[in-house]
């Protein structure tokens, strides 16, 4: 529920920020032409040659970003294998979905005519100058959410660390050419077509609806027609490992005696078992749950092969080798054991500077923890 926040909360920031992006750039183009002075001819060979450069970041900004909308959900059920491609270079699993969702939106170009002219020409009048304002405001938004380097340098700045999710690139050119009208006061109000902007608002809301209805059609069907399986069920244990962790971590467990070693589906069938018995605060329920989730992994000798060494760095994959045969029944097991091996397994001190650290280290467990997934033992 906190990712899926971020990304609801992202339909709210786009549109402003492309907004506010809009207006101020909007500004200063305007005063800078003015200063400038230039020949209608000159200006018209540079706004030329600008809109081209602002379509490429735009064109880049949008893969960086919107490339997980059409491929994310793939990452951890990818069936993929490293591919050496004439010996040149190698694509891993990953890149070769990036390739492609790159290949589907660039076919998907063809067609979006309509949708393209909608944004260019019912929303309001556009001046290629102003265009070119409200491309670039677009390109920023996504470029902020997508930008792993941006991020770093706003924690090194001593700002907290903001989410990079997909966002819209609709609502943002939206949220842009708004803010280009808003600079021109009540008469750039009113040139705004707000029949069309409330039509393509509702959009926003009924896109994800409609999906989630088609979905759970499409998987209802498979599952009671097909019978393929959709879902994986979570279990629940709590094992003597997990007994001692939280023991040491200062959790009573005495009044979860009849759980344990008690194989339980569902976190809110655990969670509800766990509250039956005893009262814990938020915090620890959040830990127990989490150190009880049994997610099989086997560091498996024939997989190590399919470790990503551009994305990994040597120290880990040399402490992920040494692990090599042994079987783990909890997640933060795993984590633990590669902590033993090598600093380059081990979350930093929780405070701001150290929050990215973790966060991408993190992210690294988790595509370990795909690799060697265990599934259906």
């Amino acid at each position: 529920m906190n990712t899926l926040a971020k990304i609801v909360g992202t339909w709210v920031a786009a549109p402003i920020l492309g907004a506010i992006f809009a207006a101020i750039m909007y500004q200063l183009v305007v005063k800078l032409l003015g200063w400038a002075k230039l020949h209608m001819v000159r200006l018209d060979a540079y706004t030329r040659f600008a809109l081209i450069l602002a379509g490429a970041f735009g064109a880049y900004s949008l893969g960086a970003n919107n490339i997980a909308n059409v491929m994310g959900v793939f990452v951890s059920s990818s069936s993929f294998k490293d591919v050496n491609v004439g010996g040149l270079f190698t694509l891993s699993s990953v890149q070769q979905l990036f390739l492609m969702g790159g290949i589907a939106i660039a076919v998907g170009v063809f067609y979006s005519k309509r949708v393209m002219m909608t944004v260019g020409t019912s929303i309001m009048p556009v001046t290629p100058v102003g265009a070119w304002v409200v491309v670039m405001a677009q390109s920023l938004v996504l470029f902020i959410f997508s930008s792993i380097s941006l991020q770093q340098f706003i924690v090194g700045l001593g700002l907290p660390p903001y989410p990079l999710v997909p966002v819209s690139s609709s609502q943002a050119v939206v949220g842009a050419v708004i803010g280009v009208g808003l600079t021109h006061g009540l008469r750039g109000l009113r040139q705004i077509r707000w029949s069309v902007l409330l039509n393509i608002a509702s959009g926003w809301v009924s896109t994800p609806i409609i999906s989630a209805a088609i979905c759970f059609f499409f998987l209802f069907f498979l599952q009671n027609v097909f019978q393929q399986q959709v879902y994986q069920e979570v279990y629940y244990k709590l094992s003597t490992p997990v007994s001692q962790r939280l023991e040491q971590a200062g959790i009573p467990t005495g009044a979860l005696g009849d759980l344990k070693d008690k194989t339980v589906a569902k976190a809110v069938v655990f969670r509800n078992g766990l509250r039956q018995r005893a009262t814990f605060t938020e915090e620890q329920e959040n830990f127990i749950i989490a150190s009880a989730e049994i997610y099989q992994t086997r560091i498996d000798p024939d997989k190590l092969d399919e470790l990503d060494a551009s994305y990994l760095n040597p120290d880990q994959l040399a402490a992920i080798k040494r692990l090599a045969g042994r079987s783990f029944l909890h997640r933060w097991q795993l984590q633990e054991a590669l902590a033993r091996q090598t600093e380059a397994w081990r979350f930093k001190e929780k405070n701001t500077m150290n929050k990215l650290y973790n966060k991408n280290l993190r992210e690294r467990l988790d595509y370990v923890f795909r690799i060697f997934h265990v599934v259906g033992d």
